[in-house]
């Protein structure tokens, strides 16, 4: 025999509704273990991935400082500075 457990109604319904429609998203209540397995049911099926836009300034800096060690040390060696 399964316990159903409640908790009183302590949830802000009216800012989570604004947050999901602020971020695009959706608000869902779950008053029992069904329908939030409903809920889980429906979001696997809405999920979808969004391209998103990568900064690469700093991988491009690390290979110009890598590049810049690198034409230093071979300068050394061409002028014969390092024996």
């Amino acid at each position: 025999m399964r316990k159903e457990y409640s908790t009183p109604d302590l949830l802000d319904e009216e800012t989570l509704k604004q947050i999901a429609y602020k971020t695009d998203g959706e608000y869902y209540r779950a008053e029992s273990s069904h329908q939030l397995n409903k809920i889980y049911e429906k979001l696997g099926t809405e999920l979808v991935m969004q391209p998103q836009r990568t900064e690469l300034t700093h991988l491009l800096t690390g290979l110009a400082v890598i590049l810049v060690i690198i034409a230093g040390i071979l300068s050394l060696l061409w002028f014969n500075q390092i024996s």
